[in-house]
């Protein structure tokens, strides 16, 4: 089985609630609804928020994978989208 370890700078591993406080610290973000510390029965779509009235969710599509799909709800093309990708792509390393 192959893993693949998303670290952040100190090497600890980064889970759901890191990429949601991750989320949560760019500018112009309203988080509306995220996974709670210990919850452990969850839904694939763990965090939910808007930028500029426009609303995006956080996706694990496979469960237990580890892989995040982030982007609007409903699935369409929005400017917003754009911006988010590049807050991610500054990142060192994106889940910081």
């Amino acid at each position: 089985m192959k893993v693949w370890d998303i670290r952040d700078k100190q090497g600890r591993l980064i889970g759901r609630h890191r990429l949601a406080k991750f989320i949560a610290k760019i500018p112009g973000v309203g988080i509306i609804r995220k996974q709670q510390p210990f919850q452990f029965l969850s839904e694939d779509e763990f965090c939910e928020f808007e930028i500029d009235r426009q609303r995006f969710i956080v996706w694990e599509p496979w469960g237990d994978s580890n892989r995040y799909w982030v982007g609007p709800k409903p699935p369409e093309w929005c400017p917003q989208t754009e911006f988010l990708r590049q807050r991610f792509a500054q990142q060192s390393a994106w889940w910081l």
